[in-house]
């Protein structure tokens, strides 16, 4: 019986070893599969945030361009305004050039009928006319 015993306990103490080695070895795998899950989740961290990056710059540049755009437009609008502007206030100008220079013109005739009477009458009181 104790032959029996030394052999069974001998067999309890094999099976024991194995079953804690075995319990190691997946002890160890089991870490070492978390180690290489943490790696694949940062890599994949660092691929998103490169995309996204990547993504942003893109929407910067349209946001960029489309701000260009608008004052591009809004500059020609502008620029629109003020020639047609400019254009009303020189037709402007050029019509009341153009009446005060009339006016001039017909004062200035006034005044020389004016004076071109007085001379007459004064030369006509001179000189009497013969018939």
């Amino acid at each position: 019986m104790v032959k029996n015993q030394k052999a069974l306990l001998k067999k309890l103490k094999r099976q024991i070893r194995l079953s804690q080695s075995k319990a190691n070895r997946s002890r160890n795998q089991l870490r070492a599969t978390v180690k290489k899950m943490r790696k694949m989740a940062s890599s994949y961290k660092r691929k998103l945030s490169g995309k996204m990056r990547l993504v942003q710059s893109k929407v910067g540049a349209a946001q960029a361009a489309a701000y260009i755009k608008a004052a591009a437009e809004v500059q020609r609008q502008i620029h629109k305004r003020i020639t047609a502007r400019a254009k009303a206030l020189n037709s402007a100008l050029a019509r009341s050039e153009k009446k005060f220079a009339s006016r001039v013109g017909k004062n200035i005739t006034k005044k020389a009928r004016k004076v071109g009477k007085i001379k007459k009458v004064s030369k006509s009181k001179k000189r009497p006319s013969s018939f």
